[in-house]
């Protein structure tokens, strides 16, 4: 998520609509509204939810707790990886349609980067980019980021391989033979 934002973004993006502010458990403690209204607008803007405070920019987590009148700091409470997260977001996942990954959906998705990505692009971040954005596309909310980064090396190193392997495969055999000699490979 971008962390710089002018009041009108933050508008467009952020602004609570009634049954979103309903929707937090009115009954739930301050900092579980904020976090389950953050983690809303988060999936809404970006297809994932947040991993951690960090993720979050402060304007964007002072506009929202704004709109439900909680102090902000109240967040720092807030377990990210705890159970009422995990509720509500199959809630939210429930609520766009979407379902969290599987090791198929992460298998499919490296077979999609080898295939659709790889031919034209070789840069980490715009193949993580791609990944994020054909996973919205699906309905399927992404692995964790440091799983994506290990899924998108383990893309570029296959598709390498086979590209190598290829290359390599189509050598005249007299060219095969010389590369032999001098370098101990193919």
């Amino acid at each position: 998520m971008k962390t710089q934002w002018n009041i009108d973004e933050l508008e467009a993006q952020f602004t609570l609509l009634p049954p979103e502010i309903e929707w937090p458990d009115v009954k739930a403690k301050a900092y579980n509204r904020l976090g389950q209204a953050v983690m809303l607008k988060y999936f809404q803007q970006e297809g994932r939810f947040p991993e951690e405070l960090q993720n979050i920019p402060s304007t964007v987590l002072d506009f929202i707790a704004q709109q439900l009148e909680i102090d902000p700091a109240t967040v720092n409470e807030y377990k990210w990886d705890g159970r009422t997260a995990r509720d509500y977001k199959r809630a939210i996942r429930e609520m766009y349609g979407f379902r969290a990954n599987s090791v198929t959906d992460q298998d499919e998705l490296r077979d999609w980067l080898i295939a659709e990505a790889l031919p034209y692009e070789h840069r980490r971040d715009h193949l993580a980019q791609l990944a994020y954005a054909r996973l919205r596309q699906l309905h399927i909310e992404p692995p964790k980021q440091g799983r994506m980064e290990r899924l998108v090396a383990s893309a570029r190193h296959r598709y390498d391989q086979q590209f190598f392997t290829e290359t390599a495969s189509r050598l005249p055999e007299l060219v095969k033979t010389r590369l032999r000699r001098t370098s101990g490979g193919i």
